[in-house]
């Protein structure tokens, strides 16, 4: 049996209040500048909630909160501290479940600055003058990564609600931002905006968990299937009854979907990926027992979709749109 936890909907009391979702383990001074950011950037604070997710073993983060170093800010900050989640993914969707009921989630890494004055007003107007479904993923742009591929993002609680998650729990380093990336990309609801944040250059770099990158890569392509009934859910619940609107969609989702099978059938070549994990992982030894867990739970997790899976390829490849 897979071990991630079920997710459905949360209420939203404040459309308007926006909630910082920031997993952080053993980094205090980069995290601290990132809250700092936050807070002087914002022009209604009170609308503002920071909600960082600790590992119960992280004496450092822990030794800062407990420090006082943090009171007085502005912004609200809150804590989730427990054990340390199978992945990052599924740590995430806790950390959403014990969270504000806002109206915006927030995707916010530990090592990044905020550089943009009035962020949140930013985010607010972006959300409230957008559909009236409000169903949008706001992309968050690092200034020196110079790529349209989605890292940091903000999403509308009405999204979130509708898949029944804040993202799909199973990888532990990396591909959450790819499948929220592609899902906005197939529903033509990727916003670009006006707001930046760029990498805090101090402590340790370098993405933790990263092993066996070429497997993650293929798991991620598998679930196309799974990419695609969100897909589905949202469109439905974005139309309703409005037949003509939602065939004119799926004529987009379609299109996306062809470029990324072409994009997809090209990506595997394990040299490159072997370079990759290289280049990218903090990781020097063998894999750790918690991430051989997150690793069985998702082969255990696609021996189960399987029929699934098999469903959808048989209708891609026999011309017909999936699902």
């Amino acid at each position: 049996m897979t071990s991630y936890i079920e997710l459905h909907t949360k209420a939203i009391y404040d459309p308007d209040l926006i909630t910082v979702l920031c997993p952080t383990r053993s980094r205090p001074e980069m995290l601290k500048q990132t809250i700092f950011s936050f807070d002087k950037l914002a022009i209604q604070s009170e609308k503002v909630d920071f909600w960082l997710l600790i590992d119960e073993d992280d004496t450092e983060t822990l030794a800062l909160i407990d420090g006082g170093e943090l009171d007085g800010i502005g912004i609200k900050l809150s804590y989730h501290v427990g054990e340390r989640p199978i992945t990052l993914a599924d740590g995430l969707n806790k950390l959403w479940q014990v969270s504000s009921n806002g109206g915006i989630y927030v995707y916010m890494s530990d090592h990044y600055q905020m550089l943009t004055d009035g962020w949140d007003a930013e985010l607010r107007d972006t959300f409230n003058s957008g559909p009236e479904d409000r169903c949008q993923v706001v992309q968050i742009e690092d200034t020196l990564r110079g790529s349209d591929d989605l890292i940091l993002w903000a999403l509308s609680a009405e999204w979130v609600n509708i898949v029944g998650r804040f993202v799909p729990p199973y990888f532990p380093y990396w591909f959450i931002d790819m499948w929220i990336d592609h899902v906005a990309k197939m529903l033509d609801r990727k916003v670009g905006n006006s707001i930046f944040v760029k990498p805090i250059n101090q402590g340790p770099v370098g993405t933790t968990r990263l092993w066996h990158l070429g497997y993650w890569y293929r798991f991620f392509q598998l679930l196309l299937f799974e990419r695609m009934s969100e897909v589905e859910t949202i469109l439905h619940r974005i139309h309703g009854e409005d037949l003509i609107g939602y065939e004119k969609s799926k004529v987009n989702v379609e299109s996306h979907l062809q470029q990324y099978e072409k994009w997809a059938a090209s990506r595997i070549d394990e040299n490159k990926i072997a370079q990759i994990e290289s280049e990218h992982s903090r990781e020097k030894s063998e894999p750790s027992e918690l991430y051989m867990n997150a690793f069985k739970s998702a082969h255990q997790y696609f021996l189960e979709a399987q029929p699934q899976f098999e469903q959808f390829t048989q209708k891609r490849q026999g011309g017909g749109n999936a699902p």
